[in-house]
């Protein structure tokens, strides 16, 4: 979503500075942040929860239950981001999908990482290699994107 923004924020509606575009990051890392905050705090009361009413068994499968709570602010965060950019609404409104989209991305990403750490801790090694090759490769995949965007569709 960020790498958007350098090549649609010059524009008018908005024609932001390089310095106001890079100030437009910061609603992703508050809603990362908040998510991720929250995700904690119910993670640990949810288990503790749930493992009382399983007559104190714990399963990892409990934290899979705070996944409906965020996962809908994903899609929802991201059609007002393709919304907000295309029908030139207000900055806050493409800061504000671009916030819940990270609200609620980011916690679904730290649950399913728990999960997976607690489900198969014998090859948790090989879970964390793979998701570093991913990261990777797609930082990797948007360097570019520009001057290929410009290249198929000429402003």
């Amino acid at each position: 979503m960020i790498t958007i923004l350098s090549s649609t924020m010059p524009l008018p509606p908005y024609t932001f500075t390089s310095s106001q575009i890079g100030l437009m990051a910061l609603p992703g890392f508050i809603g990362t942040s908040l998510g991720v905050i929250l995700t904690g705090l119910l993670s640990d009361r949810s288990i503790l929860y749930l493992s009382r009413r399983n007559r104190g068994i714990y399963e990892p499968e409990f934290r899979l239950y705070l996944i409906p709570l965020f996962a809908p602010f994903v899609p929802a965060g991201a059609i007002l981001y393709a919304c907000a950019l295309e029908r030139g609404w207000s900055w806050v409104a493409v800061g504000g999908g671009y916030l819940m989209c990270n609200f609620g991305g980011a916690p679904v990403s730290a649950v399913a990482l728990t999960y997976v750490t607690d489900s198969y801790s014998e090859v948790c090694h090989v879970v964390l290699k793979s998701l570093l090759a991913r990261c990777i490769s797609s930082f990797g995949s948007g360097i570019g994107v520009e001057d290929v965007e410009v290249a198929i569709v000429p402003y």
